[in-house]
């Protein structure tokens, strides 16, 4: 036992408690420390963890892990489990940090957040507000939810789903669902995405599901709507396949089945239709409504 903390239990080779209280430490080099730290009820399991030299009131912390949360010095509260876990906290409190080298590029001063997963990574150094679940997540600033393998987001949205990717105040559900420059939209379904969304709203399998340039201010609902509009913006086609072949055409309007689907270049355009007509020219005589 050392002769410093009071209440404390010391195992393991060149540890250390300081001067802190009520503090647990097993593995070899952990909890190293000045003799003037103070922190207290502390629970330090693992080789080399929380091992900071400038370590002064941390507190209430649970580290298990080895090398994990090296750096804290001031955090509270904070649960981090994992191998090299946390390894940059420092003054953040209230984080719950679980995966093996998770939150390894961020989070020094961060709080109340929730990471899990392996490599899973907040970028920056103040984080706060946060949900990071699964393998790889990323997330850039704070209050946004990431769930998912490879899924990403900057700042206040939420992606959830394998590779799901925002760029702000957006929402994105689905497997590949929007992309990283995506802004104020909704992308809910399987690759339901386009490279560049301002305002956009994409609901349903593949829905605008390309390399788009600029589809700003458009709704897409249904399986494979608008599925090869690249610049065309302030569309709204609702409909299996409705808008399929849009590419450059804007401020049409396209409801039902296959709606629209044989326009391209076209814009200022109503159809209301339930089937493909074949040719743009039988679309405009044939629907039911144009």
């Amino acid at each position: 036992f050392p002769s410093h903390d009071t209440g404390g239990i010391l195992i393991g080779t060149g540890s250390n408690l300081g001067t802190g209280t009520n503090q647990i430490v097993i593995g070899t080099s952990s909890g190293r420390s000045t003799t003037g730290a103070t922190g207290a009820n502390n629970t330090i399991v693992g080789n080399g963890s929380f091992n900071n030299a400038s370590l002064t009131t941390a507190a209430n912390n649970t580290i298990i892990g080895q090398g994990s949360a090296t750096a804290l010095t001031t955090g509270l509260d904070n649960i981090v489990i994992g191998k090299g876990t946390a390894n940059v906290l420092s003054s953040g409190s209230s984080n719950v940090v679980i995966g093996n080298l998770a939150a390894t590029n961020g989070l020094s001063t961060g709080s109340n957040n929730v990471i899990i997963g392996q490599d899973a990574s907040p970028f920056g150094v103040n984080r706060n507000n946060s949900v990071m679940i699964g393998t790889f997540t990323s997330g850039n600033g704070t209050d946004h939810v990431v769930i998912g393998y490879g899924a990403q987001s900057n700042q206040n949205g939420v992606s959830i789903g394998k590779s799901a990717a925002q760029n702000g105040n957006s929402v994105m559900i689905g497997e590949s669902a929007g992309h990283s420059q995506a802004s104020q939209s909704v992308c809910i379904g399987h690759q339901a995405n386009g490279e560049t969304l301002i305002g956009a709203v994409l609901i349903g399998f593949q829905s605008q599901n390309s390399s788009a340039v600029r589809v700003d201010q458009s709704t897409f609902v249904g399986a494979y709507t608008g599925n090869s509009s690249l610049t065309g913006y302030a569309n709204t086609c609702i409909g299996y396949g409705t808008g399929f072949r849009l590419s450059s055409g804007a401020n049409n309007v396209m409801l039902g089945n296959l709606a629209g689907v044989r326009s391209s270049i076209q814009s200022n355009e109503l159809f209301i239709d339930n089937q493909d007509r074949n040719t743009c020219g039988a679309q405009q005589t044939n629907s039911l409504i144009y």
